[in-house]
């Protein structure tokens, strides 16, 4: 009963959604992946959830898996309906993990942008279909030069190409 009534608040939330209205990030550091999932579709927007490796020598025991800790854009930030939201849940990266620096993606193309993050072996959480190829990035989560864990996901916010 209980999936059928979250399915339909979906639904509703979605037919409501007006994707020229803001709509205010709700906080969800601390919610369980899959309730902040739902929370977002509640708002008419696309969550997109990843995962940020944490170094085994600042893994704490009170780290809870499946738990959103980190989200973009932050919380209270007011975007438009139907607006992709990142979550990103922490993952204890293996001793010998690679690291890296997050290549500066802002100013390339969407196409650009996808290369590098393949070349560097960081996951897009965007779909790939979410962007023209020549699309210019915007804004990019975690910043360019931050140090991370090969694996971390990549969030890419884009503006549409005119032509």
């Amino acid at each position: 009963m209980e999936r059928v009534v979250i399915a339909c608040l979906v639904l509703l939330s979605a037919i409501a959604a007006d994707p020229g209205s803001g709509v205010a990030t709700p906080d969800l550091k601390g919610e369980s992946m899959q309730r902040g999932v739902q929370l977002l579709r509640l708002r008419g927007l696309e969550p997109l959830p990843g995962v940020y490796f944490i170094s085994p020598d600042n893994w704490r025991a009170d780290i809870k898996p499946q738990t959103v800790y980190l989200q973009f854009p932050r919380a209270g930030a007011t975007v438009d309906a139907g607006s992709p939201v990142a979550v990103w849940r922490f993952e204890r990266a293996r001793r010998r993990q690679a690291k890296l620096k997050v290549p500066d993606l802002v100013g390339k193309t969407w196409q650009a942008a996808q290369e590098a993050l393949d070349a560097a072996e960081l996951p897009l959480m965007n779909a790939t279909e979410a962007a023209g190829a020549t699309d210019t990035v915007t804004d990019q989560y975690p910043k360019a030069g931050r140090q991370v864990y090969r694996g971390t996901s990549v969030f890419l916010k884009v503006l549409p190409n005119p032509h």
